[in-house]
């Protein structure tokens, strides 16, 4: 009895038992699936053809799409390495690689060809060891080569002079700030310490270590110092740059706000300005209108010019001005002080000498007082208009049956001549527009006469057009903005432009502003030159082309041809055009 009862109770066990194991044989079995990763990263080179990047790394759900799971370069830019992902059997885990440079870390894009579906990779876990095939850094947005590379760069700044002008006291805060994300990305900035244990000046230089990242060759980004929170303002009125070398650098010494160590001065600055070319196209009016002078030199206020009306022809138009330096600011010789003139409360472009994104004008302090050039408002060029009344003819030999663009011919005795330009502002094109008369009468030659005021352009471009009953419209010469233009070359009142009607074969009628330079036989002991003369355009030579100074001819401003005294050897020309007169 007792054992019946033993087998039914050892019976009723593993009977229990199977239920269990039927049980367990439901649930999900765990694989720890040991993957060999690997991916070619042979396109992402430098321009040596090695590596770019830094880091190699796979990065998934398996750990929490983070850094350190690294492949190493098996010697042909294809990265590998093994790692074990945890996960049940059957079941996919998505996942990317990514290379890092200095810059950062670049992730693969969506939609790998080895995707399914699209978007990131997917693992399918199979319970044991998984060697991967090789696949290409999917990034076809990233055009080799990555020139990108990490070097220590020594900034060092000069405090001496901010120290004499008690500007800076040790102790307070310098730093240095700029583009580079090492330099905070125009932030707060970097602080630059010293050794107060150096002796003398070599106290006052600061300096930082900082990692920049960038490409050999290019600018290593732009920064600007910062003195007790402030922001330097440099001598050109813009901000600081170097060029990266790809290598740990000491970059030279830089003065804060480009103000070196000099003895101290006190002066004054005398400033003058040629209103000319605003007086001559109506723009300032003397004794109505008003010019004056803002910079460091008065704290950027406005200090107002004057002129001497009683001086004769443009002299009546240079105004001037003379202010002291300030005391123990900006008076150190050697040092740099920046400036504007501003006409009727506007502020000049100084587009030729300014300096920064201001075009800002600057002087340097010499010592004691000084006279500075006299330079144009907007460093305009009295090259470019006519200094005073022009009377201008242009002369248009058209033949009878000359076709216009539309291949209508000129009728000689039915249709007019019209003419368009900037001297007119360009008007719709009508019967209206001024007309050319046939001077001599029944000849080939059509001419008007154009009185343009001082201060108007030297440069002339116009067109003409035919009117008449067998012609559609008047603008008919030759194609949109297919104009002739035309220079007045003489500083006299008067002068005559010859030209011809534009067929269309001849898309344009273009005179070049000075040039065309021509040299002759030699002959009764001279050599001919000839060329296309301008206002302030002279002849230079010299006897070498690859070496020793052009001499200018000054006689030849303005002309059109001289005859040099022929020599043994060689002997070369050039035309050379001043920006200001």
């Amino acid at each position: 009895m007792l054992i019946r009862n033993t087998n039914k109770l050892t019976r009723t066990i593993k009977a229990l038992l199977g239920v269990g194991l039927l049980c367990g044989a439901g649930l999900g079995a765990k694989a720890d699936d040991v993957v060999t990763f690997q991916v070619d990263l042979s396109r992402f080179t430098n321009a040596l053809g090695g590596q770019a990047a830094s880091f190699v790394d796979v990065r998934g759900a398996f750990n929490n799409w983070g850094g350190g799971w690294t492949l190493v370069n098996n010697g042909a830019s294809v990265y590998t390495n093994t790692f074990t992902v945890v996960g049940a059997a059957a079941s996919s885990q998505e996942y990317k690689f990514t290379y890092t440079t200095c810059s950062g870390t670049t992730w693969e894009d969506n939609d790998a060809p080895e995707t399914v579906g699209g978007g990131n990779r997917r693992l399918t876990l199979v319970g044991g060891a998984q060697p991967l095939p090789v696949v290409p850094f999917f990034a076809p947005g990233v055009k080799p080569p990555i020139n990108l590379v990490g070097a220590n760069i020594t900034i060092r700044c000069d405090l001496t002079e901010q120290v004499r002008l008690e500007n800076f006291l040790p102790g307070q805060p310098i730093r240095v700030s700029g583009g580079p994300a090492a330099l905070t990305g125009w932030g707060d900035g970097v602080d630059l310490t010293n050794n107060p244990a150096l002796p003398g000046d070599e106290a006052n230089i600061y300096s930082a270590v900082v990692n920049i990242c960038g490409t050999p060759g290019t600018s290593g980004g732009e920064f600007k110092f910062r003195m007790n929170f402030g922001w330097e303002d440099t001598a050109i009125n813009d901000n600081r740059t170097f060029l990266f070398t790809g290598q740990d650098q000491v970059l030279p010494i830089y003065y804060y706000r480009d103000q070196p160590i000099g003895p101290l001065t006190n002066g004054t600055i005398t400033f003058r300005v040629d209103m000319t070319p605003q007086v001559l196209t109506s723009g300032f009016t003397n004794g109505v209108s008003t010019v004056g002078i803002a910079g460091n030199i008065n704290n950027w206020g406005l200090t107002e010019m004057t002129n001497n009306p009683s001086l004769p022809g443009t002299a009546a138009n240079i105004y001037s001005t003379t202010i002291p330096l300030p005391d123990g600011f900006t008076t150190t010789v050697s040092n740099w002080s920046r400036f504007k003139f501003r006409a009727n409360g506007g502020w000049e472009s100084a587009a030729i000498y300014g300096v920064g994104g201001n075009k800002d004008r600057r002087f340097f302090i010499t010592g004691g007082d000084q006279v500075l050039p006299l330079v144009t408002y907007n460093d305009a060029s009295l090259c470019d208009v006519m200094l005073q009344p022009t009377q201008v003819t242009i002369s248009l030999h058209l033949t009878n049956g000359t076709p216009d663009k539309n291949g209508i011919p000129f009728d000689s005795a039915n249709d007019k001549v019209h003419i368009s330009g900037e001297f007119i502002g360009w008007p719709a094109w009508n019967n209206l527009l001024p007309e050319l008369t046939n001077n001599p009468v029944g000849s080939d030659n059509y001419e008007i006469v154009l009185d343009l005021p001082g201060g108007a352009s030297r440069r002339l471009q116009y067109k003409f057009g035919l009117e008449g009953p067998t012609h559609t419209g008047v603008d008919n010469e030759s194609g949109f903005q297919q104009d002739h233009v035309s220079y007045v070359r003489s500083a006299t009142g008067s002068y005559v432009v010859h030209a011809e009607f534009g067929l269309t074969f001849l898309p344009t009628f273009a005179e070049t502003q000075f040039g065309n330079l021509t040299i002759g036989k030699a002959s009764g002991g001279t050599v001919p030159v000839t060329w296309a003369g301008y206002p302030c355009t002279t002849l230079q030579t010299r006897s070498s082309l690859g070496s020793g100074s052009w001499v200018d001819l000054p006689g030849t401003d303005a002309t059109s041809k001289t005859n040099f005294p022929a020599a043994a050897g060689s002997r070369f020309f050039r035309l050379q055009k001043r920006p200001l007169p």
